[in-house]
């Protein structure tokens, strides 16, 4: 079984890095939840999470990562990045996207999302980083703009679908504007990233309505043929 270091010790030695106690708690909070859905599908072969103090200009804009190594029989590992993740959280959650149903039984987009708790946040970025494991070892069908012949105001996932694909062109343009190397915006736009922001967009609505980590892993298996 994998050993993990406890989360006393964890947040002993980010404090003795400099991270601030708040950004501490959201790594904590995002490794228990990555930790959760990740047993669920990998039960015989969690992956390691790291929690890194410090960022570099590459992953200045990360908040978590999945990690599949090239090389043969390395192990699968997720990373957080600590520094300034609950403010980065906070700025996102005036700008993410909460889809809510209407009166009409419609989903609409949310006209303030302040309101949020950042717990629902964690859950739906531990959702996203578990998907893309998932989608490398179980090779699910992939939500795909092109497979819907029209957006159904009543399904939470034809919406997210469709907001998910604004959202990664306006990553595309920013790519663009930034002068990002061309290898670099085709990994931040590609169909499993599309897919994965998918997952996050839906889980945020879940996880906002039921405040069940649970509820999130049929979602985090859509598209599976083979069972898990």
């Amino acid at each position: 079984m994998l050993q993990t270091p406890a989360a006393s010790e964890i947040q002993a030695s980010l404090k003795t890095k400099g991270v601030r106690r708040e950004d501490i708690k959201t790594a904590l909070d995002l490794k228990s939840f990555i930790e959760k859905l990740d047993f669920s599908f990998f039960p015989q072969a969690s992956a390691p999470i790291r929690i890194l103090h410090r960022l570099s200009r590459i992953t200045k804009g990360v908040r978590a990562a999945y990690i599949h190594p090239r090389v043969k029989n390395a192990t699968d590992s997720y990373v957080i990045f600590a520094p300034a993740l609950h403010k980065r959280l906070e700025k996102e959650k005036s700008e993410c996207t909460l889809l809510l149903k209407n009166k009409g039984g419609e989903f609409i987009l949310a006209e303030s999302t302040k309101h949020i708790p950042p717990i629902c946040m964690i859950a739906a970025l531990a959702a996203h980083e578990v998907r893309h494991r998932v989608q490398q070892h179980f090779k699910p069908k992939l939500f795909d703009p092109k497979s819907l012949s029209e957006r159904n105001p009543s399904d939470l996932l034809s919406n997210a679908v469709c907001v998910a694909t604004l959202l990664i062109e306006e990553i595309r343009k920013s790519c663009k504007q930034r002068k990002e190397r061309k290898h670099v915006m085709q990994m931040m736009t590609c169909r499993k990233e599309l897919d994965a922001l998918v997952i996050e967009i839906t889980a945020l609505h879940i996880f906002y309505q039921s405040h069940s980590i649970e509820k999130l892993i049929p979602l985090i298996r859509a598209g599976i043929s083979q069972a898990v």
